[in-house]
């Protein structure tokens, strides 16, 4: 949509294009006719741009919201340049308007996101960030991380080994190798460790590692951040005989800080659980499928599949070995790409924290089967706050059995 403006600033002419675009006769918008379609909150600030360009010269360029011909207003882009003589004197303005709404919503809507996502990692105290484990470089560090880890945000974001810097220095080695580790096999691990500000120690927990997938060549990097939520709430008989079983609502919240680390999407299942605990054992089954209902337009749909099984030996002092790989199959997926089938197991413990009841869990299992481009191998390091109901018999057995157990000798 062109225009075109005598030196002194009057439009001498607008093509049908516009013409059509304002619903406007032609003479409604010659002179300083384009006043009466500008939004006025908008109007001032057009107008001290475009008096600002006729006194100096410099090319003319302003975003203003215009009325169209059905009466409602769209975001235009303003743009004109001065023709000269041959002595440098501006003859005319040729100008264009662009329609640029669409892309003035999306901009303010990433920036609402953008929003709404630091104002969530303030809160949560959570940061995230984007690190390119082939050069060290730091490629995306949120406002948050900054205030967690005590970083100055006006001198930019640190390298990898000013960060390092910052780590308890009885953390390093482990944070370093495991790091080392993620960059060499494009691994996913979650990690927690100490960071040391001036006379202070603060727990960070936990951290996500997603590799993210580049053209060949390029440098491999990774997402972190916190991922999606998945509360869930059992119900089970009142009383259960030797095999114990729940069924289960699944909700999955779009909590995820990255676009990596999370689908953007609401979703829900049902879900069911069957254990029983013949001896020393625990042995189990979990299993749901989880369909997005809600969410983001611009990403795929959500329905995967998920079981987990569990096998647990328990030993004294509320030690246990076992394993509970969780199995997943993404339907949406192409062929090949479905199935994530890990091999592994660990050790756990059910301690207490003061008076609370907790159950600690370390597991490493490699990937039998996976997608292209997704780990080999997964660390699971898991902390469990247990909340169990317990008549006072129960209460009273439970307690003389512990101290019982606590005087028999290690074997």
């Amino acid at each position: 949509m062109a225009w075109t403006a005598l030196p002194k600033g009057s439009v001498d002419f607008v093509s049908r294009s516009w013409l059509e675009y304002t619903g406007l006769p032609m003479e409604n918008l010659l002179d300083g006719g384009w006043s009466t379609v500008a939004h006025p909150e908008d109007l001032d600030r057009t107008a001290q741009k475009w008096q600002a360009a006729l006194v100096t010269g410099e090319p003319y360029g302003c975003e203003v919201r215009t009325r169209t011909a059905s009466g409602s207003y769209r975001w235009c882009l303003s743009r004109a340049v001065p023709l000269r003589d041959e002595l440098g004197k501006i003859v005319k303005w040729f100008g264009t308007n662009t329609d640029i709404d669409e892309r003035k919503k999306a901009e303010e809507k990433l920036q609402e996101s953008e929003a709404y996502l630091a104002e969530a990692q303030r809160l949560s105290y959570t940061g995230s960030w984007a690190w390119i484990p082939a050069t060290g470089d730091i490629r995306y560090w949120s406002e948050e991380c900054y205030r967690v880890l005590g970083f100055d945000p006006h001198s930019g974001k640190p390298r990898f080994e000013t960060f390092f810097q910052r780590i308890h220095p009885d953390d390093q080695a482990k944070v370093r190798e495991t790091a080392e580790t993620a960059g060499r096999e494009k691994a996913e691990f979650e990690l927690d460790y100490r960071i040391v500000h001036p006379g202070s120690v603060r727990w960070i927990t936990p951290i996500i590692n997603q590799p993210v997938p580049n053209a060949p060549g390029a440098p491999e990097t990774g997402e972190y951040g916190l991922g999606d939520m998945q509360p869930t709430f059992f119900i089970s008989p009142r009383k259960p005989g030797k095999l114990i079983w729940g069924v289960r609502p699944v909700f999955q919240l779009p909590t995820a800080t990255n676009r990596y680390l999370g689908p953007a999407k609401l979703g829900a299942a049902p879900s069911i659980v069957a254990l029983t605990q013949p001896g020393h054992w625990t042995l189990g089954v979990l299993a749901n499928n989880v369909w997005s209902v809600a969410g983001s337009g611009s990403r795929p749909d959500v329905n995967q599949f998920l079981t987990q099984y569990f096998i647990n030996y328990n030993l004294q002092k509320g030690w246990f070995i076992g394993l509970a790989p969780i199995i997943t199959a993404n339907w949406e997926a192409s062929h090949g790409n479905v199935w994530t089938v890990p091999v592994g197991g660990g050790i756990g413990r059910i301690t207490k924290f003061g008076a609370q009841p907790v159950s600690l869990l370390a597991q490493f299992y490699g990937n039998a089967v996976h997608p292209a481009n997704a780990p080999s191998w997964t660390m699971r390091l898991q902390i469990s706050f247990l909340f169990p109901k317990l008549s006072k018999e129960q209460k009273t057995m439970m307690l003389q059995k512990e101290l019982k157990q606590l005087e028999q000798p290690a074997k």
